[in-house]
């Protein structure tokens, strides 16, 4: 499993982007997913707002991306790319952007997840 951990310090409270083969449930003992980006909980909440809205109470679960989720995701991420005045939110929206068009372009074996904290 290849770990993304750079935008989070020690005490972080974390949520987590996760790309996992299709078919594969992750479950963290045994089933590990190929990759994941960690992100502090407060930098993701400012960085997707509306994601936020459509996953409602799956906040806390393990949640697979389906297309709207996906889409509101991006779009949210492409808008505080251009209007975040604060540095580290807007580079981390620019690495969860990247990572989620890496796992799109590997859609046809992979799946993309959202972990809560």
């Amino acid at each position: 499993m290849k770990e993304h951990t750079h935008l989070v310090a020690e005490h972080d409270v974390w949520v987590a982007l996760c790309l996992a083969e299709n078919g594969h449930y992750i479950n963290w003992m045994n089933n590990l997913p190929d990759e994941v980006l960690y992100v502090p909980e407060e930098v993701f909440d400012q960085c997707a707002p509306r994601f936020l809205q459509l996953l409602g109470d799956r906040y806390y679960e393990r949640t697979g991306l389906s297309p709207d989720l996906l889409e509101a995701l991006t779009q949210d991420l492409g808008r505080t790319t251009d209007e975040a005045q604060d540095l580290t939110v807007k580079n981390a929206a620019e690495y969860m952007l990247a990572f989620l068009i890496n796992g799109v372009q590997k859609s046809k074996t992979h799946y993309l997840a959202f972990e809560g904290p």
